[in-house]
């Protein structure tokens, strides 16, 4: 913290100075003093810009779903921004590398993605959240009594994925509850659930995220809905998870072996085919 005199900076802790044994590296003239256990207090906050419903960005492209603005949060990795708000809809905005949001896209209660499915559950939108993977997107609806989760594209749309309401069902025939009034959503650090503060229900509710392992590798898996893998067979490999496919290795190398992620130089004398 910092007391009345910029300079003067001690952790709450040490309102009287740091303890003797520090006097001689850190007194009173110092603007910043690390001490064992502390961090250092944040830098000032510069203005970056804003963007506001109805207006537009560089690419005078009109902003939209920022009307009544109540929740934000980010992408894991940074590029993307995401809010939910009172205008009934998520909006999301990438991230520039200089820290410019640009806006690129909103779903609003009752329209419809870009596959066509008809958007349900952000009516009176109140929180959002991203999955720790940075592949999904769940939505509080505080007026639809509603928990929402949408897809989010290789292009950084989103997609919506479904809908769970107050006094309906999910799809294991369960009844859900404490979902009135949804204000508030948050996941797991393992992303294996999400949780749910309704206020109207007074109640915390939770969910189980279904999920799917990732191909390792090694192995390939090229089918949508699969329940296994492929081992890349001798001659292939692939040394990334998540692929449809092995890669043949290069002229020069070769992989005499099944499962493997890496080819091997051919030894003098020899040569790959």
């Amino acid at each position: 913290m910092r007391n009345s005199s910029l300079f003067d900076w001690y952790p709450r802790r040490y309102r009287e100075g740091p303890p003797g044994s520090l006097a001689a590296s850190c007194d009173n003239k110092t603007v910043l003093c690390d001490l064992p256990g502390e961090g250092r207090p944040e830098l000032p906050l510069s203005y970056g810009g804003t963007l506001k419903d109805g207006g537009g960005n560089e690419f005078r492209k009109r902003v939209d779903g920022l009307d009544g603005a109540f929740s934000v949060a980010t992408s894991p990795d940074g590029t993307a921004v995401y809010v939910a708000g009172s205008d009934n809809a998520l909006s999301w905005y990438s991230r520039q590398s200089d820290g410019l949001l640009v806006f690129c896209g909103v779903l609003k209660d009752g329209g419809q993605d870009a596959n066509g499915n008809t958007v349900d559950g952000l009516s009176g939108a109140r929180s959002v959240t991203t999955s720790p993977d940075g592949t999904a997107v769940y939505v509080a609806g505080a007026l639809d009594n509603a928990l929402s989760w949408y897809s989010r594209q290789s292009d950084g749309s989103l997609v919506f994925g479904g809908v769970l309401k107050d006094g309906g069902q999910d799809a294991n025939g369960n009844t859900v509850d404490g979902l009135s009034d949804a204000y508030s959503v948050t996941t797991s650090p393992d992303g294996t659930a999400v949780y749910v503060a309704g206020e109207g229900d007074n109640a915390l509710s939770w969910f189980a995220v279904p999920s799917c392992a990732p191909c390792p590798r090694g192995h390939s898996c090229p089918q949508d809905g699969s329940d296994t893998m492929l081992i890349c067979e001798k001659g292939t490999v692939q040394d990334v998870s998540r692929q449809t496919s092995c890669t043949m290795c290069d002229r020069g190398s070769y992989q005499d072996a099944k499962g493997q992620f890496f080819c091997k130089a051919c030894a003098r004398g020899k040569v790959g085919l």
